[in-house]
C-alpha cells in the first residue's frame, strides 16, 4: 500500500511523502495522518455521474431550497445537480473540483489539458447553451488552497494548475453568460498551508469566515 499513500498524500498537497509540509495546515499529530490514511480506500464500484447527481438532486427536493457545498470529484455531481435541480440550488461553492466542468457545445475550453486524469473522468464536458444558462442564475465560487504554482515543478502542483485553468476557463464562461463565478487561491488572500482539504485542517475557522463572508457579501447568509 506505501506507493498508493504516497501518490494520494503528494497529489492532494500535503507534503513530500511521508513528511508533511512543515507550513502546512493539515495536523501534525500521528493519529491524524493515520486516521486519513486509513480512510482512503479503493473504487467499490464503477462511477456513475448520473447516480451521484441524481442522489444530491433528490436530497435538495427533500431539504428545499440551500447551499450547494461539493468537494473534489464531486466537482463535476455538483454542475449536474444544479441542471437538475435549479430551482432548489441557491448557490454553489466548490472546494478544488476537478472534474466535469461543463461548457457549452460551441464553447469548449482549449485549455491545454488531458483529456482525462488518472481516474479516466474527463476534466470538461459539453451541454446545450441552454442547459448551460441554469448555471448562471446563481453565485458560485470555487475556492484552492496553497502549494499550487506554475514555478512549482513538482507534479502535484502541475496537476492542480490544470484543474485551476479549466475552473478559471469555467467561471470565466459563466460570467460571460450574464452568472457570477469566480475562482479564488487561498494564498491570494493571505491564506497559506492549506492542502486539498482545507476545511478540515488547522485554521478550519479561518476558511468557515471566508465563506461566511462571502454567502454575505452576496445576501445569502
Amino acid at each position: 500500500m506505501l506507493p498508493h499513500d504516497q501518490f494520494w498524500f503528494e497529489n492532494f498537497r500535503m507534503g513530500i511523502f511521508p513528511n508533511l509540509f512543515a507550513d502546512g495546515q493539515f495536523p501534525k499529530d500521528a493519529a491524524s495522518l493515520n486516521q486519513f490514511l486509513r480512510q482512503i480506500t479503493p473504487n467499490t464500484g464503477a462511477y456513475d455521474l448520473d447516480v451521484v447527481s441524481d442522489a444530491v438532486a433528490a436530497v435538495f427536493d427533500r431539504i428545499g431550497e440551500d447551499v450547494l457545498i461539493a468537494h473534489s470529484q464531486g466537482g463535476g455531481p455538483g454542475w449536474q445537480t444544479v441542471l437538475k435541480n435549479p430551482e432548489k440550488v441557491k448557490v454553489v461553492v466548490s472546494y478544488e473540483p476537478g472534474t466535469e466542468f461543463v461548457f457549452p457545445e460551441k464553447e469548449m475550453p482549449s485549455v491545454a489539458t488531458p483529456a482525462n486524469d488518472a481516474a479516466n473522468i474527463s476534466l470538461s464536458q459539453p451541454i446545450s447553451t441552454e442547459r448551460f444558462a441554469l448555471l448562471t442564475q446563481m453565485p458560485i465560487i470555487i475556492y484552492d488552497g496553497d502549494y499550487i504554482s506554475v514555478e512549482n515543478p513538482h507534479w502535484a502542483s502541475q496537476r492542480w494548475i490544470e484543474r485551476i485553468r479549466m475552473a478559471q476557463a469555467f467561471a470565466d464562461c459563466v460570467n460571460r453568460h450574464g452568472g457570477d463565478a469566480s475562482v479564488v487561491q487561498l494564498p491570494d488572500i493571505g491564506i497559506r498551508g492549506n492542502s486539498h482539504f482545507a476545511f478540515i485542517e488547522a485554521n478550519n475557522v479561518e476558511i468557515t469566515d471566508v465563506l461566511e463572508n462571502w454567502l454575505e457579501e452576496k445576501g445569502l447568509k
